[in-house]
């Protein structure tokens, strides 16, 4: 089974269990509930609802108290009526005590969400060996993003939920939100999408989320984003998490604390794992990084990141290349040169170069790392950069009252710097003399 087709039959397996909990949306339901205020005074309930019995009992027995005395001279409907007068009086004055409130409560019943995160770290962007031996050069985040955009996975999550889809490196950012839609709607509508002001069809919509689904990270945070995605979602109807991932941590909190936060939330996860079965070898320089903008005799520094798997504690050469925009890709000089010993698996080493660019223009710094024969992805050995060096000078003006010690030493140093071009203002000299 090769790898986008794996992944499409995860995806499937993954939609299919959570259309069990389907928790649909309804109208907003009032009801009226009538409570005694008096009761909420009371820390035991069942005490005072016993003390409000003994004192109905005790206001009845006295109201008939009151009517047997009172009645012996009278006739008896009169009594009657009088007795029943008491009562009423006194059954008011109880309610009163009793502080009865009436309460509308208003039920509002919202779709449940899925959220869907997807690993956009720079592991993810390599490409396993059985797919480079087939000539399939595509990485990991491209069998990703091909079986999310070929299969119906997330669809299927949305004639049951609402779908919320982010993407987590060193921390965590949302792509798009789509809305639930009806289930016998096969093609989802404009109007059907969350959050689409511009009126785009479904098409430009997928096309525009799948598009933020890029390797950049150089960090995988799995149990940190989960745990930050439970609180932000604590005491919304989040109804599972699906997390697309090749699994390979290498910093933030361990994913067996965020499990069992979700366990004690009571939300399930789902685990998509991406990646070729075997162990895979190989060397990559994850990042380049040098100043945008430099001057002519500047002291800079060049870093970049290599990111191996398989190769712990090997030693290998890199070398730091160097040539103008216009030249042809490939050619240049070489400028310095390094040996570095490899991580562990997951591990980021870095490795500086101090450069002093001699000239002005536009160059291309290319780094590059000599992997062995068996590197699974020889494309990602080597990383370029640009950097314009320009020949600018600073214009200083040195403004002083008379020519003392201090004036005459900062005269000389700048003079001497031919970054600078030094205009002078002495307030006690001739005019002309600046």
């Amino acid at each position: 089974m090769s790898g986008e087709a794996s992944i499409m039959w995860m995806l499937t397996q993954a939609a299919t269990a959570r259309g069990a909990a389907a928790d649909g949306a309804g109208d907003a339901v009032e009801s009226v509930v009538y409570e005694i205020g008096r009761l909420h005074q009371f820390d035991n309930q069942r005490l005072a609802i016993a003390i409000a019995a003994a004192a109905a009992m005790a206001i009845a027995a006295v109201a008939w108290h009151l009517y047997r005395r009172d009645t012996v001279e009278i006739s008896r409907p009169v009594g009657i009526v009088l007795a029943l007068l008491r009562w009423a009086a006194l059954a008011g004055l109880f309610v009163f005590f009793l502080g009865i409130e009436r309460h509308t409560t208003r039920q509002m019943v919202h779709n449940s969400q899925v959220l869907v995160l997807v690993d956009v770290s720079q592991s993810m962007g390599l490409a396993d060996g059985n797919e480079m031996k087939e000539g399939n050069h595509s990485s990991r985040l491209d069998e990703v993003v091909s079986a999310l955009r070929d299969s119906q996975f997330i669809d299927d999550l949305r004639r049951t939920h609402d779908v919320d889809i982010a993407r987590f490196d060193e921390d965590s950012q949302p792509v798009v939100s789509l809305s639930k839609i009806d289930a016998t709607t096969a093609n989802t509508t404009t109007a059907q999408i969350a959050g689409n002001p511009d009126g785009k069809t479904a098409d430009q919509i997928n096309a525009d989320w799948l598009a933020e689904l890029q390797p950049r990270g150089t960090e995988t945070r799995l149990g940190q984003t989960l745990l930050d995605s439970l609180r932000q979602y604590r005491g919304a109807p989040l109804a599972g998490v699906v997390v697309i991932s090749d699994g390979a941590q290498n910093a933030g909190v361990d994913p067996s604390v965020a499990l069992a936060a979700a366990k004690a939330a009571r939300v399930p996860i789902y685990t998509i794992g991406v990646g070729s079965t075997q162990p895979k070898r190989n060397v990559a320089l994850s990042d380049l990084i040098l100043p945008a903008r430099a001057f002519p005799g500047d002291t800079l520094n060049v870093t970049g990141y290599v990111l191996a798997s398989g190769y712990t504690g090997q030693l290998m050469g890199i070398e730091l290349h160097r040539r103008r925009a216009e030249e042809p890709a490939g050619s240049g000089s070489l400028i310095a040169s390094d040996r570095i010993v490899i991580g562990g698996d997951g591990e980021i080493v870095s490795v500086s170069f101090d450069i002093e660019p001699d000239e002005p223009g536009t160059f291309v710094y290319q780094l590059r790392i000599a992997a062995p024969d068996d590197d699974g992805n020889p494309r990602d050995n080597l990383r370029e950069a640009e950097m314009d060096v320009v020949d600018r000078q600073t214009r200083v003006l040195l403004f002083a009252s008379g020519p003392m010690r201090e004036y005459q030493f900062l005269r000389d140093q700048l003079h001497r710097d031919k970054t600078m071009t030094v205009d002078i203002l002495l307030q006690t000299a001739q005019p002309g003399v600046s």
